[in-house]
């Protein structure tokens, strides 16, 4: 019975470490960028005038690829500072 009761403890606690937010490579930056500038693209054809700022757009699709959203940050900074500098500028 204790040997069950180990072994299920480990599993749930494996599972939840798995489910933790992954560090992001060079592959996650490119989908995320991807996925963000489609994302961007049909905001802006929405009618809607309550459209997600540019940093709350990137934020919600990193969540989406449960990546850790500093993380990706930090590495976009680094791949491509031209961009990151157009994330990180405030709303006009």
């Amino acid at each position: 019975m204790r040997f069950i009761l180990c072994i299920c403890s480990v599993l749930i606690i494996s599972f939840a470490l798995g489910c933790s937010s992954a560090k992001p490579d060079k592959n996650d930056l490119k989908r995320v960028k991807k996925m963000f500038l489609q994302a961007r693209f049909h905001s802006a054809l929405s009618s809607s005038s309550s459209n997600p700022t540019d940093r709350k757009l990137w934020d919600a699709v990193c969540r989406t690829y449960r990546l850790d959203c500093a993380e990706l940050m930090k590495l976009l900074n680094q791949e491509d500072p031209s961009f990151h500098e157009k994330l990180m500028q405030p709303e006009k």
